[in-house]
């Protein structure tokens, strides 16, 4: 039901806002939970065919797990994987409109 889904978005979108502020002031403590939450936000997002936003969503987690990676590859990189991976899927969404 895209209404849940809607719905399902302006919470997601909170905690990606709660969890910017956490990760602002304590990186090493929020990112990882902030990466997480932009991930979700850009599936819902791509489910409800706003693939633009989609995309936005997805690279911003991109860019959260590369610097993850950086600090420890065994622990992030399936994350960054899985990111890639919804990105790529958000593209595609985004060139069949």
């Amino acid at each position: 039901d895209l209404e849940q889904y809607d719905e399902a978005v302006d919470y997601v979108a909170k905690a990606v806002n709660i969890r910017d502020g956490l990760a602002k002031s304590n990186p090493e403590a929020f990112s990882v939970d902030l990466a997480s939450s932009q991930n979700n936000l850009a599936n819902i997002l791509s489910k409800l065919g706003r693939n633009e936003e989609a995309v936005n969503a997805a690279q911003a987690a991109i860019v959260i797990r590369k610097v993850l990676v950086e600090k420890d590859p065994e622990l992030f990189s399936d994350a960054l994987a899985s990111s890639y991976h919804d990105l790529a899927e958000s593209f595609f969404q985004l060139n069949r409109d």
